[in-house]
């Protein structure tokens, strides 16, 4: 019976957590994943939204599966201004 208010949608910690990744890579149209449709020679290239507004396709990823990210983007002039980002592409 009681047991008190109920909790809040969110607890600081979380709300925290969210607003730190404001700003990061999204991955986008990952085609099949959440589809029954089946996927199509044209709709197999997934992107990663950068923070320079660039695409990087990962397909070019997977071509190149020893290639570390971090230098990828520098090469495709995808330059990351924060460090911790960077820091972050670096142990992938």
């Amino acid at each position: 019976m009681g047991g008190g208010p109920p909790p809040p949608p969110l607890t600081e910690a979380e709300e925290l957590a969210l607003s730190h990744n404001t700003g990061r890579p999204v991955a986008e149209g990952i085609p099949g994943v959440n589809s029954s449709k089946p996927i199509t020679p044209q709709g197999t290239s997934a992107y990663i939204r950068c923070l320079c507004s660039l695409m990087v396709s990962l397909a070019l990823l997977s071509l190149l599966p020893q290639q570390n990210p971090l230098q990828l983007m520098m090469k495709t002039r995808c330059l990351l201004p924060q460090r911790g980002i960077q820091k972050g592409l670096q142990r992938a």
